[in-house]
């Protein structure tokens, strides 16, 4: 028994000298390790990813109340405005028909405003939208009224752009056709917002409008699996847009722009959830997450990707993303992917539609 805690007082002995020795070296080995931790720089931060992946979106004032007073207040802005058939109106449009322009004016006071609505007997097409402009508005701004051809409720118009000139006012309309229209007469046309200062030729009047309408043919039946130009769009936005016409279709400033290769590239983030890309002042991609925003086919943001399939046929690309949703790509003439579909559970949650370089 004396032998066996001999033994182990031996064995404790050279236990205790190996752990001095083991912790001397451990020691050394800490030491080592901090001094050359003290001389190493920070760990890297990896660059932030431009522009990033999925923008808060926000609910635009007053969307969340319906009936809410929503009107425009700062330019550029242009929403639409509808009416009766107006035969005085019919004739000045005729005299202006010759020579390929539309008919408008401009508006610079309160009272020539409330004239014009007198007259012409309009009334906004926009909900939420009032015609209530007074003097503080027309302090430093203007308004201006562009009629459409009057005809048939089935055409249908979107405001183009209002661009000030050294010499004149250059308004642009877009006709869209329907394959079938209706027999009756109305009045559209839209109302924008312009800086007033821009609106004067040197000698103080008002510089001539230069108003002209570019019409856009019906989309024919095609395979739900043909992808064509006209399907390129997002709502009233679509690709190759000069970046004016996007101020007045917007109507509000982007919550955020980003600039890229010293300038080549700008991206602009909306509240209301959209994403825009820019190259050489023309609209190069357009990404989104609002359902207001639907395709030309009807498709938006909350289907699903039975209604995606029934409206484009089967994705000719499939891509599963970083957050592990599946990107649903679709080309144009076999060759370009153009339009895509982000889906999560069987639900879209993000559409875009772009060029290619």
């Amino acid at each position: 028994m004396n032998k066996n805690i001999n033994t182990q007082r031996k064995t404790s002995y050279t236990s205790r000298r190996l752990s001095s020795r083991l912790a001397l070296a451990l020691s050394l080995a800490i030491i080592l390790v901090l001094a050359l931790t003290a001389c190493a720089g920070p760990a890297p931060t990896p660059p932030p990813t431009t522009p990033p992946e999925q923008p808060p979106v926000t609910t635009p004032p007053g969307e969340e109340t319906p009936g809410e007073d929503r009107s425009y207040t700062t330019p550029p802005f242009a929403f639409p405005i509808k009416g009766a058939y107006h035969e005085d109106l019919a004739q000045e449009q005729e005299a202006l028909k010759e020579k390929g322009q539309l008919f408008g004016l401009l508006i610079d006071s309160t009272e020539a405003w409330n004239a014009a609505i007198e007259t012409y007997g309009f009334e906004s097409d926009r909900e939420g939208q009032s015609l209530n402009y007074g003097d503080a508005y027309f302090e430093s701004y203007a308004l201006l009224i562009v009629f459409a051809e009057q005809g048939s409720s089935s055409v249908m118009y979107q405001f183009g752009k209002a661009e000030a000139t050294e010499s004149l006012i250059d308004v642009t309309l877009e006709q869209y056709l329907p394959e079938i229209g209706t027999t009756d007469m109305v009045m559209k046309g839209f109302v924008a917002g312009l800086d007033k200062d821009a609106l004067y030729l040197p000698d103080g009047s008002q510089k001539p409008l230069n108003i002209t309408q570019r019409t856009i043919p019906p989309t024919t039946e095609t395979p739900v699996d043909d992808l064509t130009v006209e399907d390129l769009r997002l709502g009233n936005l679509s690709v190759r847009l000069a970046a004016l016409e996007l101020d007045f279709r917007m109507a509000q400033k982007p919550e955020r722009v980003e600039m890229a290769h010293d300038g080549y590239e700008e991206w602009r983030y909306y509240e209301n959830g959209i994403e825009i890309l820019i190259l050489e002042n023309e609209v190069f991609m357009i990404s989104t997450d609002n359902p207001d925003y639907p395709t030309p086919r009807g498709l938006k943001v909350g289907d699903s990707l039975e209604t995606l399939t029934a409206l484009y046929g089967e994705a000719s690309m499939l891509e599963t993303l970083e957050n592990g949703n599946v990107l649903h790509s679709f080309d144009l003439s076999g060759q370009y992917h153009l339009f895509h579909a982000e889906i999560k559970d069987d639900t879209i949650v993000r559409l875009q539609v772009n060029l290619t370089m």
